[in-house]
C-alpha cells in the first residue's frame, strides 16, 4: 500500500456551509459562510510499544488519515498498512501527546499517537 492510498478513500469530503438567502435574492445568491475541508489529510505519527512493537514488527511509523479522523480511524489505517496489527485488541489503551484518549477522540495533524500494552510489575 502506497502513503497516498489514504487519498483513494471515499470517506473524503468537501462540505459546504452557506449564509441564508436574503430577501429578494436568488438561490445563486448564495455566499459560502464556511468551507471545511475533509479531503486535507493530516500526517500523525504513531508509536508502539513491547510486545505490540514486536507483532506488527516496527517501533513507529507515520501515517495519514483524513481530517476528522478519530483514535479509531487512525488504528484502523495501522491495521490496512500492516495486516499483522489485526491482532492487536481493538481497544487498546492510547495516549495522545502523552495524554490517555478515548478512541472516540479526534486527532489532529502533527498529533503522536501512542500503544500502551497491558503491563504487570510488582
Amino acid at each position: 500500500m502506497t502513503p497516498w492510498a489514504a487519498f483513494e478513500r471515499p470517506f473524503f469530503m468537501v462540505e459546504r456551509w452557506y449564509h441564508q438567502v436574503l430577501p429578494g435574492g436568488t438561490e445563486g445568491d448564495r455566499l459560502p459562510l464556511m468551507t471545511i475541508d475533509h479531503a486535507r489529510p493530516i500526517h500523525i505519527r504513531l508509536l508502539l510499544f513491547a510486545r505490540y512493537a514486536e507483532v506488527v514488527g516496527v517501533e513507529a511509523c507515520d501515517l495519514v488519515v483524513s481530517a476528522s479522523a478519530t483514535v479509531a480511524d487512525a488504528l484502523a489505517e495501522l491495521r490496512l498498512r500492516f495486516p499483522a496489527a489485526s491482532v492487536l485488541p481493538t481497544r487498546p489503551l492510547c495516549a495522545r501527546n502523552h495524554s490517555q484518549v478515548a478512541m472516540e477522540d479526534e486527532v489532529r495533524d502533527g498529533d503522536e499517537l501512542a500503544l500502551l500494552p497491558p503491563l504487570a510489575g510488582g
